[in-house]
């Protein structure tokens, strides 16, 4: 369902850009949208490395694979989609040289149509998988809550324990 949303999303921008974004108007906006594609892709390097707030060495085997495997998974999604935003960025850079306007003068009506409409849809694809990426970290911190946390535990132990993690005390040298 995820891939039919983002497809979705990607082809409906696309169309507007299609019909409304004349190419010679995108002059204007090519440095705008190069600085905010290059923020993003700034964070997902960020986020494309695996993280893990304690040491999971003592958890049960299978339990542990299940993180690790979404781990790699997480990571994945972001160096495909870190991919998918250097594509755009290098299209619109090229556009950015060539001078949009001037594109726009070589091209026919409808190839200039064509022309908005795939870079309104790469935007788009862009824009729609950037929250994907937030769903998939917050699935990861999820699971990664349900194996550190057992479910009987009380809420106030919980707390401690993760106080003791972030201070790199193990709860037996602390009392508890």
């Amino acid at each position: 369902m995820t891939r039919f949303r983002l497809f979705l999303t990607a082809l409906a921008i696309g169309l507007l850009f299609a019909l409304a974004v004349p190419l010679s108007a995108l002059d204007r906006l090519l440095p705008s949208l190069l600085i905010a594609l290059a923020i993003v892709v700034a964070a997902l390097l960020l986020r494309a490395g695996p993280t893990l707030d304690a040491d999971l060495r003592g958890l049960d085997p299978v339990r542990r694979c299940r993180l690790t495997r979404r781990l790699v998974e997480r990571s994945q999604s972001c160096v495909r989609l870190i991919a998918l935003f250097c594509i755009t960025m290098a299209g619109l850079l090229v556009l950015t040289a060539a001078g949009a306007e001037r594109v726009a003068l070589l091209l026919s009506p409808g190839h200039e149509k064509m022309m908005a409409g795939l870079i309104g849809s790469a935007l788009g694809l862009c824009l729609a998988a950037v929250p994907e990426i937030a769903r998939r970290d917050l699935d990861l911190l999820r699971l990664q809550k349900r194996l550190i946390d057992p479910p009987g535990q009380p809420a106030a132990i919980r707390r401690d324990n993760v106080v003791l993690l972030r201070r790199g005390q193990p709860s037996g040298s602390a009392g508890l």
